[in-house]
């Protein structure tokens, strides 16, 4: 599909995610959010199913902490007039209850591929 469809898509698909963007560059199709805190959940699920921030007393820390989430989407035009979906994310576990206690998430991906898959499925509906 047009790398012009799957563009018009990653708004509503970012909004029903949670994810307030303030990051847009429509001439290299970029779309995200430079960072925002989330608590508990994004997207209606645990944070700790996209991120891992390791744990304290065996409970999930990115479920507890504030996390701090950067996720940047690109559509890149692909051969034969299609488009694939490039999405990168950043996310750190703030603790609430200490200065300055924080911890790096890792991202297991099912953010970014829920994410491709979110905008596939909008844009393929729009393409009807």
């Amino acid at each position: 599909m047009p790398p012009d469809v799957p563009v018009a898509t990653v708004p509503q698909v970012f909004g029903a995610l949670g994810i307030d963007p303030n990051v847009i560059d429509t001439n290299q199709m970029i779309f995200g959010s430079a960072g925002a805190i989330y608590r508990h959940q994004i997207g209606k699920e645990l944070i700790s199913h996209y991120f891992d921030c390791g744990t304290m007393l065996g409970i999930s820390t990115a479920d507890t902490y504030d996390v701090h989430i950067r996720v940047i989407s690109q559509v890149v035009p692909a051969d034969g007039g299609l488009s694939k979906i490039r999405t990168e994310t950043e996310a750190s576990a703030i603790a609430t209850d200490r200065p300055g206690g924080s911890v790096r998430c890792a991202s297991n991906g099912r953010f970014e591929a829920r994410i491709a898959k979110m905008i596939s499925a909008e844009a393929g509906k729009s393409a009807k």
